[in-house]
């Protein structure tokens, strides 16, 4: 996870996230458990919880690598939602019903727009707010 955290910040820039996410399911080992997973990624990200911070997309991509690998339900999340200033966008992940990362807040939920799945497979796409 360690040298993840160091090469996420240049890959979410330089790599589409359309190729980013299938690439992040590509790694093989044993299978995590969920809550060990979320905690070390937490802990390597700082002390924030998956809620907020800055780093929402690699924590998620680096959380979403290792549970698609424990479970097939495995799915990350882009959303955005109205802010006070300006549209806000948010990344999460899931695990069936259970969300990681997705909570509201006085400003509402994030409305999801894009979710991959399995083996990066892109299971939503929103275009244009339709």
């Amino acid at each position: 996870m360690f040298a993840w955290r160091l090469v996420l910040p240049a890959l979410k820039r330089i790599v589409p996230i359309d190729r980013l996410a299938p690439a992040m399911t590509r790694g093989r080992g044993p299978r995590p458990e969920e809550d060990s997973v979320v905690r070390l990624a937490s802990w390597i990200y700082g002390s924030r919880p998956l809620t907020g911070g800055d780093n929402c997309l690699e924590r998620s991509l680096l959380v979403y690598r290792y549970l698609s690998q424990a479970n097939p339900e495995t799915r990350l999340i882009l959303g955005f939602r109205n802010g006070d200033r300006a549209l806000e966008g948010h990344a999460w992940v899931a695990v069936g019903e259970r969300s990681m990362g997705a909570d509201t807040d006085e400003l509402g939920a994030y409305a999801p727009v894009m979710s991959f799945g399995p083996g990066g497979t892109i299971l939503q796409r929103t275009r244009d707010g339709a």
